[in-house]
C-alpha cells in the first residue's frame, strides 16, 4: 500500500532535517477544533458507523483506532505501509482475512489510509 499523503510530508521533513517526529491527532482529548471523521467499516458484510479516535503517524509506523472498536498498526519501510495489524476489540484479525474489510470516511469521502476501500 502507498504511504498516507501526510506521512509523506512527514518524510521529506525529516529528510531535510534529519530528525524523525511525526503526530498524532487526537480527536477525544479535546485539542482539536474539528470534530472526529466518521467512518463505515466492514468486515464482509456487517457494517459499523464509527468516528476516529486518533491517528498517529511518523517515518516508522502508522496507527488509527475507531471508537467502536476497530484499530490498525502498520510498520513502514521503504515509504510502503508493512506488517498491518488489524484489530477488532483487542481481536487481532488474521491477515488472511484483511481481504473482506472495507472503510470509507463518510466525513471527506475518502479511503482510511491503511484499511481497506474504495478510492
Amino acid at each position: 500500500m502507498k504511504i498516507p499523503p501526510f506521512l509523506s510530508a512527514i518524510a521529506i521533513a525529516f529528510l531535510t532535517t534529519g530528525e524523525a517526529f511525526g503526530g498524532c491527532a487526537n480527536f477525544e482529548d479535546g485539542s482539536l477544533s474539528t470534530p472526529a471523521p466518521v467512518f463505515e467499516i466492514c468486515y464482509k458484510s456487517e457494517c459499523d458507523l464509527t468516528k476516529m479516535e486518533y491517528e498517529c503517524g511518523n517515518m516508522f509506523q502508522y496507527s488509527a483506532s475507531y471508537d467502536i472498536g476497530w484499530s490498525v498498526g502498520c510498520k513502514i519501510e521503504d515509504s510502503e505501509t508493512t506488517d498491518c495489524s488489524i484489530y477488532w476489540q483487542e481481536h487481532e484479525i488474521s491477515k488472511d482475512k484483511h481481504q473482506y474489510i472495507t472503510c470509507r470516511n463518510l466525513t471527506d469521502k475518502t479511503t482510511c489510509n491503511v484499511l481497506r476501500g474504495p478510492s
